[in-house]
């Protein structure tokens, strides 16, 4: 029978509510990425993928998520909209199923980027 090591002053509980917690956060900011897009605030849609960013950390640039920051980024609103739309039902991947590379749905790191120039979107420049 194998033993589970949790962080100090957590238990199996706390360790799965705090998991819940983020993934519940990761929500929230994608679903205001959404509810801007759809009133049509480009800023507030970048506000706050660079808040969903913060907290997925570095994410590939070819991933659903990366692509969709590429979208806000250039200002393509439309673009964004067509991304946020296939994350959502699944087309994208990420949030409607289960763990994907784009770190939506499990775990806070998007998974090993690929090597090379602009595989990646840092977030904090």
């Amino acid at each position: 029978m194998g033993m589970r090591i949790h962080p100090p002053g957590t238990t199996a509980a706390t360790a799965s509510t705090g998991s819940a917690t983020r993934s519940q956060q990761r929500q929230q900011d994608f679903q205001a990425i959404q509810t801007a897009l759809s009133s049509g605030d480009l800023g507030g849609a970048q506000k706050a993928f660079d808040a969903l960013g913060k907290k997925l950390g570095e994410i590939p640039v070819d991933s659903p998520v990366g692509q969709l920051g590429q979208a806000l980024k250039s200002g393509d609103v439309d673009l964004a909209k067509q991304v946020a739309l296939a994350l959502t039902t699944g087309r994208g991947g990420g949030l409607a199923g289960g763990p994907t590379s784009s770190g939506l749905a499990a775990g806070d790191n998007p998974g090993n980027p690929p090597a090379g120039l602009g595989s990646v979107i840092n977030l904090q420049a």
